[in-house]
Formats: structure tokens, sequence, C-alpha cells
């Protein structure tokens, strides 16, 4: 900066410092190494917002990889770096394709390379995490690392824009030289990889459920506990409770009802049903079907054993109906087969 003097004997040409913030030769930018406010440090020339693209590729069979960004970590020792970009997807469906990708390199005390990971901190239905590399230089100082993108459909392209860097020497309230390169490239990819490096690919990030006694599940496996419940207009109500039934030492109990209506259907019988009673509020059960409903009973010793009774248009027929057969109403017998003459007698009393 210039200081000035309203002083006639003072030469101000003396008063001019080099404090490294100056106006670049391009109009608007102001270049500075950081910026401080009561000696806190707010921003460093290595966080000023960054990005690249790459993709645009008509022959994605044989050239689909593409690097995109890359660090080479010289002269240092347990150190890290790390880079979180906002990654979205151009020529397709951007809502779909859209996540935030962060990237973490450490060196161990010989400079080597440590551990390292790539992991979407959220990431659309869109973005497939085998898609993004996370390739290194192994048993080697300097460490460089670098990331690939592989795209598989022609003409699509990524964009990733770098929210922060991140390094150990802020710690102590340092600038590091040591930041990611960030490459952009349209039209053809490589081949493959950086040939030499070891890569792993990118991962989900597992997220903690803040909620109490919740718990989601994986895509596979997995175990829930607790009860099912619903948010309704005029209560929440849990529909299914499971019963820690240690009386039975096969398994455990279910209860499903949600205080009213319950409708249990195969094939779009129950949407149909739903249809007629969701007018009014009677606590009923509705057990319904496209097509024929059958019962089976007496399964414990297997189904060749068991009792079976199928309903289909009025009708409902048993397997088992015999001598020892009968249906009782009120616990006394109504209908009971007669073996003698063979046929059903229906007992009124």
């Amino acid at each position: 900066y210039i200081t000035g003097t309203t002083s006639a004997t003072t030469n101000t040409g003396t008063l001019v410092f080099d404090t490294g913030v100056y106006l670049n030769t391009t109009a608007g930018e102001l270049n500075a190494a950081s910026f401080r406010e009561n000696g806190n440090l707010l921003l460093n020339r290595y966080v000023v917002l960054q990005r690249c693209s790459v993709g645009q590729n008509s022959n994605t069979l044989s050239d689909p990889y593409y690097k995109f960004a890359s660090i080479t970590l010289t002269g240092l020792i347990n150190d890290d770096r790390t880079v979180t970009f906002k990654v979205y997807r151009g020529f397709e469906d951007y809502t779909t394709a859209v996540g935030i990708l962060t990237a973490h390199i450490r060196v161990n005390g010989s400079g080597k390379f440590d551990n390292g990971q790539l992991v979407w901190e959220y990431a659309g239905e869109g973005i497939n995490p085998n898609d993004f590399i996370f390739a290194y230089s192994p048993d080697t100082n300097p460490t460089t690392v670098e990331l690939w993108v592989s795209i598989s459909k022609a003409w699509v392209y990524y964009n990733f824009m770098v929210i922060v860097n991140g390094s150990r020497s802020w710690i102590h309230n340092t600038i590091s030289n040591n930041c990611w390169t960030l490459y952009s490239h349209a039209g053809d990819g490589v081949a493959s990889t950086t040939d030499g490096y070891t890569t792993f690919k990118s991962r989900l990030l597992k997220l903690k459920n803040p909620i109490a006694d919740n718990q989601y599940l994986p895509t596979t496996g997995g175990l829930m506990t607790g009860n099912i419940g619903f948010h309704g207009s005029r209560c929440d109500r849990e529909i299914i409770k499971f019963i820690d039934n240690t009386r039975d030492s096969s398994g455990q109990g279910i209860a499903i009802g949600g205080g009213g209506l319950t409708i249990i259907g195969g094939g779009e019988s129950a949407y149909a049903a739903q249809d007629m009673y969701t007018s009014g509020d009677a606590e009923q059960i509705l057990i319904c079907n496209d097509w024929v409903i059958d019962f089976y009973s007496n399964c414990q010793n297997g189904m060749d054993s068991a009792k079976h009774y199928t309903m289909a248009s009025g009708v409902i027929t048993s397997e088992s109906f015999n001598a020892t057969s009968s249906y009782k109403i009120n616990n006394k017998v109504a209908i009971q087969y007669n073996s003698t003459e063979e046929c059903v007698n229906f007992v009124f009393s």
C-alpha cells in the first residue's frame, strides 16, 4: 500500500510497502495470500472455488476413464489432505445424478501412503459409486493420489466444484502449497487408470441416525428393532407391533392393526376394497382376494397332514371333510359328515 502525508518535507515514495495484496492485470481480480479479521484466518488462496468438467466421450467402450483431480505430497510425513466436491452430471437428469464427494489421503512417518478414502456424503440415485475411483502410488515418497471417474454412456459429462480443501497444517494456522490439482477434458477419455497405481472404488458414507430407538436397515440383511408406526390426519398409530413372546420357544409374535379398518388382500383386491370402505370409520377386518382364498390349519407336522379349506365363487370346500369332521356354531355341531350315508347332516338345536 501507499501512505501519504501533508508534510512538505516528507518523501512519500519511501513509504511504499510490499503487502502481497495487489490488483491483478485482469480487471476486477484482487490477489492475496489470505484474508483475516481480528487476527482470525477467514480465507486463504487455496480454498478459492475451483471447478472442472470431464466427459463428452463418443467412444465409451474403449476410453471411459477420466482423471479429474490429483495431489502429490512431497517431503511431508504424518500428514493428510482432503478435498470435497459438489458433483453433478450433465446431459442427463440433474436431479438424480448429484452428490457431495470427499477424498482423503494420509501419509505415514516415511512419507508413504498410509490410508485413504473416497466417500459420498450423500448421493442421488443416479450416482453409481463404482464409477468413481481412488488411485495412489504404493510404497513411494512422494505419494501421489489421483481421482478418476468412469463414464460409460456417450456424451455424458461430470462437473466437479470444490467446496473446501482440507489440510492438517491448518491446525497450526499455516498455509500449505500442497493442494489438489483439477483437470478438465472434453472428448475421449483413456482406456484405464494410471498403470502401477493401487485403486479402490468410492463408497457411500454410512449415516448415523440421530433419532433414538430407530434404525435404518441396509439394502441386504440386518435386523430391525421396535414397532412400525404411521402418521395420519387423526392420530399417530403403531400399525405393526413386535411381540417378544417368551412362551413360544420356536419364534416371536407380531400384531397388525391400526385401531380401525384392517384390509388384507391378494392381487389388487385390497385397493378395490379400500375404495369401498374408507368412507366410514367402522372397525372391521376384510380378507379378500382376486381369485380363490385358501385356508390351512394343523400345519405343525407338514402340509401333507394339514387341513385345507378353499373358498371360491361363494362355495367352501374341504379336502379333509371326513367322518371326524364337523363345523360348530356357538360350540354346538351344526354341520357333520355322515359316513354311513355318505352325506352331510345339518343339525339344528
